[in-house]
């Protein structure tokens, strides 16, 4: 491996998430009688031998092999045989650009640093009334206070869900795409809230939900949640 950086890769689907540590050349499709993936994803949109994370030099690069349905790295489709060096942070969308479905689409996270080993909350989007606030509610262990400190938040509009930046110091990404003020959301968006991960499939919110000592002190606990504010947006 030599110097080449530990690299993980995390794929959203309408069905949950999926990650594994790459390590060697990695295979990713759809399990068929012929193929058997080392990702694999039961979606219609991945082909049966969709790409391969091979790799190279220092890093990874990701090989298209699909020429049916579509991967789109940084908003361009990539041609079969197509190749791209990763670099942490990247996401590539695996979709069918003839339907057009984006609820088929499938999701791929190359990170470096980002590290899912805390559990999952799936949060119904369908009798949500009012805003979903997400952020840190942060525990002072020895003097037994806590306090909830809002990072973004989601309202739904005539035309669906948006997420805002609550206050304006948090780095936001939705796909890739940094978030200054409040974007519209698609169904499969993969959006990152200063290193916490969360996925909107159209009817649900996938929040990481996690735990973390902070490095002022043992004694004081933040963890990453979701709430539900019941005034409109």
């Amino acid at each position: 491996m030599g110097g080449r950086k530990p690299a993980r890769l995390y794929c959203f689907a309408d069905n949950g998430v999926k990650g594994c540590s790459l390590t060697d050349t990695t295979t990713f499709g759809r399990n068929s009688r012929t193929t058997s993936p080392d990702i694999a994803v039961d979606v219609e949109t991945v082909s049966r031998r969709h790409g391969v994370f091979r790799p190279e030099g220092s890093g990874w690069v990701y090989e298209n092999l699909s020429q049916s349905n579509g991967t789109i790295w940084k908003g361009k489709v990539m041609q079969s045989g197509g190749r791209e060096e990763l670099r942490d942070g990247d996401i590539l969308r695996v979709c069918c650009p003839s339907t057009g479905d984006s609820s088929k689409e499938v999701v791929l996270l190359y990170t470096e640093s980002y590290h899912l080993n805390s559990g999952w909350k799936r949060v119904s989007l369908e009798k949500t009334r009012g805003e979903l606030l997400v952020g840190y509610e942060v525990t002072d262990l020895k003097n037994g206070r806590a306090g909830f400190r809002s990072a973004a938040g989601f309202c739904r509009t005539a035309d669906g869900w948006k997420i805002g930046n609550v206050d304006g110091m948090q780095r936001i990404f939705v796909n890739g795409m940094e978030v200054s003020n409040e974007a519209g959301m698609r169904p499969c968006s993969l959006v990152l809230v200063n290193g916490y991960i969360l996925f909107y499939t159209g009817e649900y919110l996938l929040v990481q939900y996690a735990r973390k000592g902070t490095s002022s002190s043992a004694d004081v606990r933040e963890r990453f949640d979701v709430y539900t504010r019941k005034n409109t947006c």
